[in-house]
């Protein structure tokens, strides 16, 4: 049996190198026999938190949005991708975050792969 796990990734950024962990990660689940979706704010674009997906009316929210939400209700477990920004969480995933907060945080399993650049701390 597949299990479905939809990836979220964390970068809107033009050069980002995110976006090679999260194809690394898509394949490689896929590989393995499951069912993914993604969740890109970048390729998605993702609307600025104005209204959470809950607050709109039914049929009424971004189709975006609507799309998110239905790969996040049907995920068995929940994979982040995600840059280092600043020592913190991207605002590109904390903003597809809080869209979901009632539905993202439902009982499922949730894991991170995070990517750093290994320069980045010498370069003070």
């Amino acid at each position: 049996m597949a299990v479905c796990i939809v990836i979220i990734g964390g970068s809107v950024r033009d050069e980002r190198q995110n976006g090679k962990a999260l194809r690394f990660a898509q394949e490689s689940l896929k590989q393995r026999g499951h069912d993914v979706s993604v969740i890109d704010p970048k390729e998605d674009e993702f609307p600025l938190l104005n209204k959470m997906w809950k607050e709109y009316e039914e049929g009424e929210a971004p189709n975006v949005l609507e799309r998110g939400a239905q790969k996040i209700k049907e995920a068995d477990g929940v994979l982040l991708v995600s840059p280092e920004y600043n020592h913190s969480v991207p605002p590109a995933l904390k903003n597809v975050l809080d869209h979901y907060l009632d539905i993202f945080f439902s009982r499922r399993p949730l894991s991170c792969v995070t990517a750093s650049d290994p320069l980045a701390a010498y370069e003070l």
